[in-house]
């Protein structure tokens, strides 16, 4: 587990835990710059989207804002797999159906597998909010 405190403020004006993955507004466009430049980032305004991403990607909890309040940001990231079942079976799809699978799919994945409820963009895609019954089955050990 890594803890992140940032900023001397909470985040951006218009930026909330809702819309954090659709919303960009960087507090500092010249250090957004600077990590575009340095190839940390393709392009301003991604780096939740790929932290959200990474982390369904590689079966680990998602990224923890929960301490954050008006006055700074509190990011937590955990390292430990969650899933290493989950994380076969989308190594395995991606291989088998040749598939690129963008950010929302990734998230949309993890969230079916942890049993969670959808949020709304989620539900915009066609999915119903509760997922109880999406459990990958197909994740036995020799598959």
């Amino acid at each position: 587990m890594c803890g992140l405190r940032l900023g001397r403020r909470g985040f951006p004006p218009g930026i909330t835990l809702e819309n954090i993955l659709w919303k960009q507004h960087p507090r500092n466009r010249r250090i957004a710059e600077v990590f575009a430049r340095c190839g940390m980032v393709e392009r301003s305004g991604q780096g939740a989207n790929r932290m959200f991403e990474l982390c369904a990607r590689e079966s680990k909890q998602p990224p923890d804002y929960s301490g954050t309040d008006d006055y700074e940001v509190f990011l937590t990231l955990y390292g430990k797999v969650q899933d290493p079942r989950f994380l076969t079976f989308l190594e395995k799809i991606g291989r088998e159906r040749q598939v690129s699978f963008e950010a929302t799919d990734f998230i949309t994945l993890d969230l079916i597998n942890r049993e969670e409820k959808l949020p709304q963009w989620a539900r915009d895609r066609g999915l119903p909010g509760r997922p109880s019954n999406y459990k990958f089955h197909c994740l036995e050990p020799n598959s």
